[in-house]
Parts: structure tokens; sequence; C-alpha cells
């Protein structure tokens, strides 16, 4: 079966829930591949949303890391200008296997056991805490494996830190310095999360993440960048518009994002309170050492004419003999 939809014929497949485990009227969940942005994978309580797996990464939905090669079935994902749709195949014909949507909203992928003549859970998306939609708020990370679970990204302090402090993580986060479409503002780089809601976003397949980057900045609404297809060497790209929600952070095989900062974050530790311990090495993810403005100043006798060395298309370029690159 192909889960999704067919754009020139309209139809779209979906899962639904039972009521009950002995009642199949349907119940109050669905599971579908939204298509308002780059597609992802979502499970709606109503009319809100439960779970999120993410979009396709060209390997598995980027919120569903346990989703690996393995003997019993393989998987793939189709989209082009006719469809949008997940599909998975039994290679191992002595085996029956099913998904269910079950009547509590857990997606589950089921395993029959001949010789105990029942059904074994044999993978589950919704695996922790983390995995409830955007616990953390907007620009917050969810850890499992941190406490609290729910941190801030470099770059961004709680919206409300009374309610923080209580745990109480809706809100989010806010930048610190206000984004201004600066041309001094960047991108810092995480690795290993699940990608933020892909709801409103953009898309082009065929793209570089040069090409990506470039797109990114020269918009002032965007706020991050990533491939759509980290397979191979890594293609296409996906931007963000507005607030980034329901990220995760795992251990490994997570996505890498690029968040939109300005100058003064971007020289910001990530070990404040209420900032991401994980990432206090998050300058040297960035394609080049960043130094804050005060370093500058310094490093080239406040701009002096005598370290001028030329003018460019970005503005005029100085030499700074005394600025040291921090080893890597």
């Amino acid at each position: 079966m192909k889960h999704g939809s067919n754009l020139i014929t309209g139809i779209d497949r979906h899962l639904a829930s039972w009521k009950s485990d002995d009642d199949p009227a349907s119940g109050e969940f669905s599971d579908w591949i939204d298509t308002r942005g780059y597609p992802q994978l979502i499970v709606m309580d109503g009319g809100d949303i439960k779970f999120r797996g993410g979009p396709w990464n060209g390997i598995r939905f980027t919120g569903t890391a346990n989703l690996k090669t393995n003997p019993y079935y393989n998987f793939t994902f189709v989209l082009n200008h006719r469809e949008i749709y997940y599909q998975y195949n039994l290679i191992n014909t002595s085996v029956l296997m099913r998904v269910v949507l079950q009547p509590n909203g857990s997606l589950d992928r089921l395993l029959w056991m001949d010789d105990k003549q029942e059904w074994s859970l044999y993978l589950t998306t919704q695996i922790d805490r983390c995995d409830q939609y955007a616990v953390c708020g907007p620009f917050g990370s969810c850890n499992i494996d941190s406490s609290p679970i729910c941190v801030c990204l470099k770059g961004f302090e709680p919206t409300s830190p009374d309610q923080w402090r209580k745990t109480e993580w809706s809100q989010g986060c806010r930048h610190i310095q206000t984004l201004d479409c600066n041309p001094g503002e960047g991108f810092n780089k995480y690795s290993n999360l699940k990608l933020p809601d892909t709801r409103g976003s953009w898309y082009n397949q065929t793209m570089t993440l040069v090409e990506c980057k470039k797109m990114c900045k020269s918009n002032c609404s965007c706020t991050a960048y990533t491939t759509t297809n980290i397979s191979g060497t890594g293609s296409g790209c996906l931007l963000w518009f507005g607030n980034l929600t329901d990220i995760k952070r795992f251990a490994e095989n997570g996505d890498t994002l690029y968040i939109r900062l300005s100058a003064s974050e971007l020289g910001t530790p990530g070990n404040e309170p209420g900032h991401d311990p994980e990432n206090r090495s998050g300058d040297e993810d960035l394609e080049l050492p960043v130094f804050g403005l005060s370093t500058i100043h310094k490093a080239t006798n406040n701009f002096s004419i005598n370290n001028k060395l030329g003018e460019g298309g970005f503005g005029p370029v100085y030499k700074a003999p005394l600025l040291r690159v921090p080893p890597r």
C-alpha cells in the first residue's frame, strides 16, 4: 500500500485508529503524510498534532531514528509531481508484518509470532517524552538524556524564565539579540537533530547546500536551512521561515540543521544557564572560526587605515596581525 497522496487523482491514503481494541469504529487518531510544506509524517489527535515523525531525509523520516535497514522489510519514500508516498515491502516472505495505529495513538509495527500465535511489537515510533509534539516550544531542543529535558538552542533564551524554571516549556525560547538582516548574521550548525516542523517550509530537490545557504541568507525571513537528502554527498535545499518547533536531539544518526543567528549570538558560549550544554563546541562546527567584534577591533587596531588591505563587493578588508586562530 502507498501511504500518502496521489496529486493527479486527489486520493489520499492514511491510517486511522479504532475507537478501542474491540470497537472498529473510527477513533480519535490518524496518521498522515502532511504536504503543507516539505512532506512529513504526522500523527493527529483530532485536530492537534500528537507525534511528528518529520520529513524524509533520503534514508528515513528524520524523527524516527529507529527506522533502519533490517532483514525483514525494506522501505522507500517517493516525492515527485505525481505522487508523495511512503511504502514498505517484505523481503523475508516467511514473516507476517503489519503497521497499526493503535486506539491510544501509538504507531506500531507488529510481527506475527507463529509459536505464540500472537502479534509482537517490533518497532514503535513514539519512544519517550521528547516524542511529544513541541514539548519544548519554539527554538527549544528536547534531549531525553538531559535533566531537565528542555534547553534553549544556542543564541536563544527562555521566553518566560519563570515558567521555564517551573518546567513549563510550552512558550519556548526567543533570540537573545533580535535579527535585523545585518550582513554580519550567519548560521550555527547543529548535528544529530530531528528537524523542525516543516509546515510552511520551502524546498528544492536539486539545489546544493551552498546555494541553499545563499538563498536563506538573502531572505531576511529565513531562519534555518539544511539539505533534503543526506544520502551520499547530500543534495537539495529545505528552508524554514519563522519559529522552529519540535526539535529533538539524538545521540547519533540525526540530521544537521543550520540556524540563523546575529553576529553577537554566534560568539555566545553555549553553556550559560538555560542554554544547550551539549553545544559548547558549536563554534567548532562552523565552516570558519567566529570572533567577537571586540576581538576584531583589538586585532585590527580599531580598523586602522594602516591595516586596510583593500575593498571588495562586501566592503573593506583588513589584516589582523594580532588575531590568533584557536587550534581545532
